[in-house]
């Protein structure tokens, strides 16, 4: 959190409190030293501060094309592992069609089979009823 002293000159909060504690006796602004208390240090609502210093305004820009560089690379990494679950679950979606069809056909085959069985029977044993309910 940014704060601003009564002089005007702003520091981070955690700074400037740490410093007014540190030396109880001198309670200064560390840049012009007019004297303040820790009750007239306001905290600043900013959306967004700037960095004066030259350097440290290009480390925050690199840090932020670093920030949104990492963020395009997850989000190419979760779209990859998605596509690769995509392609693997439609790999198992044909493999288990391919099985049922098998399986359906074994059955069609077994009950032909069956059929051919009590056709048969049937002519073997006229006088049996027909079990298959023709």
């Amino acid at each position: 959190m940014e704060s601003c002293l009564p002089c005007g000159h702003i520091y981070g909060f955690s700074c400037i409190n740490k410093w007014l504690k540190r030396s109880p006796n001198s309670r200064k602004c560390p840049q012009c030293k007019k004297l303040c208390k820790l009750k007239d240090v306001r905290v600043l609502y900013a959306a967004r501060l700037c960095v004066a210093d030259e350097e440290l305004q290009k480390r925050v820009i690199t840090l932020e094309a670093e920030c949104a560089y990492l963020k395009q690379s997850h989000k190419s990494v979760y779209e990859r592992v998605l596509e690769e679950m995509r392609n693997e679950m439609d790999e198992k979606s044909m493999e288990l069609k391919g099985k049922f069809r098998k399986i359906c056909e074994e059955m069609d085959a077994r009950h032909k089979l069956n059929e051919a069985r009590c056709e048969a029977l049937e002519k073997m044993f006229p006088e049996m009823p027909n079990m298959r309910g023709n």
